[in-house]
């Protein structure tokens, strides 16, 4: 009977091994991770545009110019537009004219104009013109900006080149 006792502890026991073996279940998983970094862009079509004086007392108008912008955040973004200083004699920085600044969606859904038209003012010491945008989601936009030279007496006008620089800016909201 001991043997026959062994034997049977034995076989039960072999089972229960098996069985548990069996009855193990194991899994495991990965999580699959994209990181989307933000993005905010913004890109002048030309890096230099330039006209000639039509040698008169009218305003000097430079094309528009085409500017892209992007944004992945989902608040939006603002986008601004400002000069440097008021057009500025390149050898005599004392003779200044003013500059005027038009900003027009062009292909721009979701994005609205927030200040259309920027002046600077010389002589009252703002040299700054500024116009701007803003979306409040993601998107991309295209905008146009238009700048003018703004003549007083050509009479008084110095030979030469005025220059100014616009600088656009965006940043997510």
């Amino acid at each position: 009977m001991n043997r026959a006792f062994a034997s049977t502890v034995g076989f039960v026991l072999a089972a229960t091994a098996m069985t548990t073996a069996h009855a193990q279940t194991t899994s495991d998983s990965t999580t699959m991770v994209v990181r989307v970094p933000g993005l905010v862009s913004i890109n002048a079509r030309n890096d230099l545009v330039e006209i000639d004086h039509s040698l008169n007392n009218a305003n000097q108008w430079f094309d528009w110019q085409y500017w892209q912008v992007s944004c992945n955040n989902q608040g939006g973004a603002i986008v601004t537009f400002e000069t440097d200083q008021a057009f500025t004699h390149t050898t005599v920085a004392t003779s200044k004219r003013d500059a005027r600044m038009i900003l027009v969606r062009a292909g721009a859904p979701g994005w609205r104009i927030t200040r259309t038209l920027g002046n600077t003012d010389y002589q009252g010491g703002d040299e700054v013109a500024v116009v701007s945008a803003e979306s409040n989601s993601a998107g991309d936009g295209e905008f146009r900006l238009r700048v003018a030279y703004l003549e007083e007496d050509f009479n008084d006008t110095l030979l030469g080149v005025y220059e100014l620089t616009v600088t656009g800016t965006i940043v997510p909201k």
